[in-house]
């Protein structure tokens, strides 16, 4: 038995704008036309992924009708949404979908090494492929699965005999409609009525098409005998109470017969509304009852101060039966029920249930794809839920039995309209690269720097992505087309599309000269006599400042007998040259003999390459290592 999933307390669906579009019919006469009207497709709203199959039925079937239902949602999100939770989404355990891999394998799907039962006895969770397949409309583009696209809308061209087909093989195949009743005696419905007769009876009623309304029979209680839950009329407790469409049937058929036994003429609630001790709103609250709940009618009130007349009912809720007052207004009094419940026979179910079915889904889930998959964006809150049943392969298997009805009448060729919906970023819809270009084909760039390179696909729609590589990454690395300079020397960028195009660059990394070298001290010195401090290092420069004797200047560099210092005087600091005679050097580092100081130079730019040697004036005071290490040998200075 197929389960059913309509959710929700209300079956009201909210109207929204979706962006639907049709495409005109016209026959086809040459490629150039064939080439035409797919573009027309396109223009439509349908991506590369549709249009071959599309244009291939409308060369076959001219008068076929193709609209785009375009969702504006990703393809992966809306089967997110879909499989939330993920028994919304169920499959039948056979041999074919267990070949296939369609079981859900997730820790609440699966447990101590078996699938989670969801419902009956061999229900269990799709798995995510599985999903995919039967939600991707791509999948389903021939002349058969189709209709599971088709709009449910009643048309008059529908026969019987078409009918008869889709209920070949079943119980009510050229079957007059015979029942049990609730005293167990089999009944044969008056007037004498066939099955199939009853089925387009509801359609017109309902506005449904009648091949949907004996499909969805069909998928939800078609048998070979009237054994299933929703129609035997056998039920111990609901006996003589039919559900052809399962509808109510959550968890199982009671669910469903216990919905199709349950009448709301007479007295219910019409909002979520409060019985009180007395008939006044400031009186003590005895429940709060929700809406549709059932009131048994005592008396009525005169007209209270509140300007309202109440009712005295009693009600039971949730196990407790109420004696009180609602106010009227709360209240809606029906002599029949909506759907004309009880359904004590199997007439009144098919022909009710059809009402049902079209004052819940025909607004925004008018194929049977959308009352499997509600991914209509004009369903508001109830997108990916308020679904009429839970097996995931349902809307294909409708689909079949659909075409068949239509093949068998004859009326293949017939004008259809077909809705299909299109999702973002679908599998298919990938547009491959036919050309990839650099924004250049040789750099130069300085070790520790960085500089980018852009890629250009062709065509511009293109959907490939592009991955980098470095052929030498201790010369230069890339990420997204950033070059990183690591060392001197030379390396290949390489950029490759996903379709296998690629293209390269050749990044030679060159040496950065330093500037300045520090050892890490402030060099101090202090004037052995007064002298002048110039702007460059030449006795014939300007003068910048008088040094006193004794003065301590801060010194910077030396060249050619002069240093470079800096001197403080008054708060303010002179910059200038002084000869290396009127200075003495203090001290930088003072070691006792025998020991060791590490000495570390930085070089500037950070990213310069120079190399570091290290020497000492004189050895036998102090030796120095290539890394920059002094042992310190006797007294002395050096």
């Amino acid at each position: 038995m197929v389960k059913n999933r309509i959710l929700g307390i209300s079956l009201s669906v909210l109207m929204a704008v979706t962006a639907v579009f049709s495409i005109p019919t016209t026959p086809f006469c040459d490629i150039a036309e064939a080439a035409s009207y797919a573009s027309t497709l396109k223009a439509a709203g349908f991506t590369d992924a549709y249009i071959s199959a599309l244009v291939a039925l409308h060369k076959k079937y001219p008068n076929w009708n193709f609209e785009a239902l375009v969702t504006g949602v990703d393809w992966e999100d809306a089967v997110s949404g879909e499989r939330t939770p993920h028994a919304q989404q169920l499959i039948q355990k056979t041999t074919a979908n267990t070949k296939n891999g369609y079981y859900c394998t997730c820790s609440k799907c699966y447990k101590n090494g078996s699938y989670v039962i969801q419902e009956g006895s061999s229900w269990v969770s799709a798995s995510q492929s599985a999903v995919e397949y039967y939600m991707n409309p791509t999948n389903f583009l021939d002349e058969k699965y189709i209709f599971q696209f088709l709009s449910t809308a009643y048309s008059s061209s529908e026969t019987a005999s078409a009918v008869e087909t889709i209920l070949s093989g079943t119980f009510m195949s050229s079957a007059y409609i015979k029942y049990k009743n609730a005293s167990g005696s089999t009944v044969t419905y008056s007037p004498k009525t066939k099955y199939a007769s009853a089925i387009l009876s509801a359609a017109k009623n309902s506005g449904l098409s009648a091949y949907y309304l004996a499909a969805k029979i069909v998928q939800e209680v078609g048998g070979s005998t009237n054994s299933a839950g929703g129609v035997s009329g056998t039920n111990s407790t609901y006996p003589g109470i039919y559900n052809y469409y399962n509808i109510g049937a959550t968890s199982s058929a009671a669910d469903g017969l216990k919905w199709a036994s349950t009448s709301t003429a007479g007295y219910s609630t019409n909002c979520t509304a409060n019985l009180r001790k007395s008939a006044s709103a400031s009186s003590t609250k005895l429940v709060t009852l929700p809406t549709g709940t059932k009131l048994t009618y005592k008396s009525t009130t005169a007209k209270q101060s509140d300007g309202y007349k109440w009712y005295y009912v009693s009600v039971t809720y949730s196990g407790t039966t109420y004696k009180g007052y609602i106010r009227s207004d709360l209240v809606t009094v029906s002599s029949t029920d909506k759907y004309n419940r009880p359904w004590t026979n199997p007439y009144l179910s098919i022909y009710n249930g059809a009402v049902y079915i079209a004052t819940g889904f025909s607004d925004t889930q008018y194929t049977g794809y959308l009352q499997k998959f509600n991914v209509n964006p004009a369903s508001g809150s109830q997108m990916y839920a308020h679904e009429y049943m839970a097996n995931v392969q349902g809307a294909a298997s409708e689909a079949l039995s659909t075409y068949k009805a239509y093949s068998s009448a004859g009326l293949l060729s017939a004008t259809k309209t077909f809705i299909i919906p299109v999702f973002e970023n679908m599998p298919g819809d990938e547009v491959p690269a036919t050309d990839i270009t650099l924004s250049a084909t040789a750099v130069s760039v300085e070790s520790g720097k960085t500089k980018t390179i852009t890629a250009t696909l062709t065509p511009a729609d293109s959907t490939d992505s592009v991955t980098w590589s470095s052929s030498n990454k201790s010369v230069a690395t890339v990420s997204k087309g950033k070059i990183t300079a690591v060392s001197p020397g030379t390396a290949t960028i390489t950029a490759k599309t996903t379709s296998g195009l690629s293209a390269k660059c050749t990044v030679t990394v060159t040496e950065v000269s330093s500037t300045a070298v520090s050892l890490g001290y402030t060099h101090k010195g202090t004037v052995k006599s007064k002298c002048t401090l110039r702007k460059s290092a030449s006795s014939s420069a300007e003068k910048v400042v008088s040094l006193p004797k004794n003065a301590t200047v801060t010194i910077k560099n030396k060249s050619s007998g002069w240093y470079k210092v800096s001197y403080k005087k008054s708060g303010k600091t002179y910059t200038g040259y002084v000869k290396t005679a009127y200075v003495t050097r203090s001290v930088d580092l003072t070691l006792v003999a025998g020991k060791t100081e590490k000495l570390t130079a930085t070089l500037t730019p950070s990213n310069s390459t120079d190399s570091v040697q290290y020497k000492s004036d004189d050895t036998s005071i102090a030796k120095v290592s290539s890394s920059g290490k002094i042992t310190a040998v006797k007294a002395g200075t050096v």
